[in-house]
């Protein structure tokens, strides 16, 4: 999710790509060291062993007071897909077991899930369901073991799983998918503050960085989302001039999204008990889980 601090870290970086063309390695623009980070200024920054009186020019980005504004977005706040995870693993019945496979070449990835018709004589509930949500750490056998514990009476050996009392089995995989919706849009403005120790660097300076945040309005966030970023005027302040500072605010108004995130899987069979380790969070029906 993007917040004030994200879009300061946009900011920072796009000033840094601006005014290290080449690289943070190489020269900059303007062939002076020029530091750009997020804040204000610090008495280090000033007067400390690198700083301002030692030669060093900085650049500081900073979200400012009292300038918020929201914007109106569209109405429902509708999710969307982000990122899909595909379904690389299969499960493989037979009677009243199953064995998880993985790929021979790959991340296994999905949700690995289990449907038990029971007989009469042990105590699965009927119309039993399970499922697994595979990690980068699993393996077949530890997904087998994973479902075992779900099912009373079951046991795994390696990548299979045995259910005593099932009269059948059917296995099913599916993709889940990382999604978000905005719940908030919204404005700020930012500065962008460069302190200088020469007008004539201040001035190349500033053009630069006014020019090169104009040429594409979309900037990208720190979280995947985008950015629109607009200038919204820019200043020098020369009150430090006797102490060998020149300075140049500028202004950017940002709109950006606040988002919320989850997690939403494909539907296996119409209800499930799923074990999700983890962080991974997971709805695989509107219906109400049945846990065993």
């Amino acid at each position: 999710m993007t917040d004030i601090a994200g879009v300061s870290t946009a900011l920072a970086q796009a000033a840094d790509a601006i005014i290290y063309p080449n690289g943070d390695s190489t020269a900059s623009i303007t062939g002076r060291r020029t530091i750009i980070r997020r804040g204000w200024i610090t008495n280090d920054d000033y007067s400390g062993e690198c700083s301002l009186q030692s030669g060093i020019d900085y650049v500081f980005v900073t979200a400012l007071s009292g300038a918020f504004k929201p914007v109106a977005c569209g109405l429902g706040m509708p999710w969307r897909e982000i990122s899909a995870i595909p379904a690389t693993v299969s499960i493989e019945t037979s009677g009243n077991s199953a064995t998880v496979v993985f790929p021979a070449i790959g991340q296994a990835s999905g949700i690995v899930g289990l449907h038990i018709t029971p007989d009469e004589k042990g105590a699965i509930p009927a119309r039993s369901v399970v499922g697994h949500v595979v990690t980068a750490t699993d393996t077949p056998a530890s997904v087998a073991a994973a479902l075992a514990t779900l099912i009373p009476g079951a046991s795994s050996s390696g990548a299979t799983v045995t259910i005593p009392h099932a009269a059948s089995l059917h296995g099913a995989v599916g993709s889940y998918s990382d999604i978000a919706r905005v719940t908030r849009r919204q404005q700020q403005l930012f500065n962008v503050s460069i302190w200088i120790g020469t007008w004539s660097a201040r001035d190349d300076l500033g053009f630069a960085i006014d020019a090169g945040m104009s040429g594409d309005p979309f900037f990208p966030a720190p979280d995947g989302s985008m950015i629109l970023v607009e200038s919204a005027g820019s200043y020098d302040i020369d009150t430090m001039m006797q102490q060998g500072v020149w300075r140049r605010d500028l202004k950017f108004r940002c709109t950006f999204d606040t988002l919320q995130t989850d997690t939403a899987a494909q539907v296996l069979f119409t209800i499930l008990n799923v074990d999700a380790p983890g962080d991974v969070s997971i709805s695989l029906s509107d219906w109400p889980l049945n846990p065993l």
